[in-house]
């Protein structure tokens, strides 16, 4: 099967190339035709695809958040009737006390979002989550750690673009197989806009998505929710996570994406000193000798720049380390495409903000999402040398070799990229956060890529 499809996946590239070569008519080979040709591979390989999927697990969708030495945030989202409560306790034995909670409901849905945080965490100890009903009964149970910001040599999963009706739990599965220390989902966690293939034909109008239902529907789909032993996740919310394709900062329903995203993921900073609270939806934290930032690049979008002023003044405040990771829903650098990156889109604006970077003391790398791709690409636009990983997409919109129908990237590390869906893994030794290992992993185990990439 997986030979066959292979060679289809050739027969079809062929075919599109001849559809965008300048030679088509003489090779007498009809637009339509092709796409016929493509329409039939794709049904076959998500046909494929979906026949070979493992089965997702089941229990209630659970996010560790915001974690650290002594302390963590939650949430939750379960049936209300069920009216769930929650236990902690350590491996010691010890009894921990929650130090907040709320309860959300989630309008449209007979759900709630339960979250709360959990103190008086010790890396000495392990801890174990009961979910219980009002009757005591265990509806599901979790464990989890507090996080050693300090680890020598940390892993880091950075993923993006979460189509829930596309979902493959195997692929998180690999992730979890992996243990990373931290999960960083780079924008498009939930499509609000997509509920399935009928809205691509015909895409929703901003007032007819619902983000409750949507965000709620992708909670309990996702495989990751479902791991019984939790990883911290920290997110940013993109155009897809607002509810509408390519949306700015004159979206009618920001107000209500940002609400519903916040309530969502659990990264309040309300127990912990180490999270940084920006503007928008931006957040900042020093874990393994790193400073990590998350801008907001839609709040603040408009027709000169994508992010504010106020997003660089807040930086400039920040206890930054020397090296710094700075990821956006967007790539930063792009202008090959022409379209969905900083520098393509909004140039003059790109090139101002370079020019601030390079007016730090600090070496900045950078992360991103969004291009249904993923790629590693070599910087040398600050005076010194750095690098842009792009993690996308764990289970959206793509086909393998779709990178090779775009055009070329001049700053690409040759043969780093995939189309596959995939999701990218960075390791690098905390004490000299110089350099660093990406790789590239599919929904089978494979690794599609792996690259050496410096921060000097």
């Amino acid at each position: 099967m997986e030979n066959s499809l292979k060679l289809l996946h050739l027969l079809i590239l062929g075919w599109i190339y001849c559809l965008l070569s300048p030679k088509r008519e003489s090779l007498m080979i009809s637009r339509s035709s092709t796409l016929v040709i493509t329409g039939f591979y794709l049904s076959c390989l998500y046909l494929c695809f979906f026949l070979s999927v493992p089965a997702l697990a089941q229990g209630l969708s659970v996010l560790q958040g915001f974690t650290d030495e002594t302390s963590s945030e939650f949430v939750i989202q379960a049936p209300m009737s069920a009216n769930v409560q929650i236990q902690v306790t350590s491996d010691s034995g010890r009894q921990l006390e929650l130090s907040w909670l709320k309860r959300v409901p989630v309008p449209g849905t007979d759900k709630e979002l339960i979250k709360f945080a959990v103190e008086s965490l010790s890396l000495k100890e392990h801890f174990q989550m009961r979910m219980l009903s009002s009757a005591g009964e265990i509806l599901d149970e979790r464990t989890f750690d507090a996080l050693n910001t300090f680890k020598r040599y940390p892993k880091v999963a950075l993923a993006s673009c979460m189509v829930d009706w596309l979902h493959n739990p195997g692929i998180w599965d690999q992730m979890e197989a992996l243990s990373p220390d931290l999960v960083l989902f780079v924008g498009d966690t939930t499509y609000v806009d997509i509920s399935g293939p009928g809205d691509l034909v015909s895409r929703p109008r901003p007032d007819q998505v619902d983000h409750w239902k949507r965000f709620s529907e992708t909670r309990d789909t996702l495989q990751i929710f479902k791991w019984k032993h939790l990883k911290p996740i920290l997110a940013m919310a993109d155009d897809h996570d607002f509810g509408y394709n390519n949306a700015e900062s004159d979206f009618p329903l920001k107000n209500l994406a940002n609400h519903v995203f916040q309530n969502f993921f659990a990264q309040s900073g309300a127990t912990s000193m180490k999270l940084h609270r920006g503007p928008g939806n931006s957040m900042a934290w020093n874990f393994f000798g790193l400073s990590f930032i998350m801008l907001d690049g839609r709040n603040f979008r408009d027709a000169q720049d994508f992010y504010s002023l106020e997003q660089r003044d807040w930086i400039e405040s920040l206890p930054l380390k020397e090296k710094v990771l700075l990821m956006s829903g967007t790539q930063f650098f792009g202008a090959y495409l022409d379209k969905d990156s900083y520098e393509g889109e909004r140039p003059s604006a790109f090139q101002d903000f370079l020019e601030w970077l390079k007016t730090l003391p600090q070496h900045f790398a950078f992360a991103s999402g969004d291009i249904h791709f993923s790629e590693v690409m070599k910087i040398m636009d600050l005076g010194y040398e750095s690098f842009e990983v792009t993690s996308s997409s764990v289970h959206s919109f793509t086909m393998p070799g779709r990178h090779v129908l775009l055009p070329t990237n001049p700053r690409r590390v040759p043969g780093k990229v995939t189309s596959t869906h995939n999701f990218v893994t960075l390791q690098w030794d905390a004490l000299h956060p110089s350099h660093f290992t990406a790789r590239s992993h599919g929904w089978r185990g494979q690794d599609l890529f792996e690259c050496e990439l410096l921060l000097q």
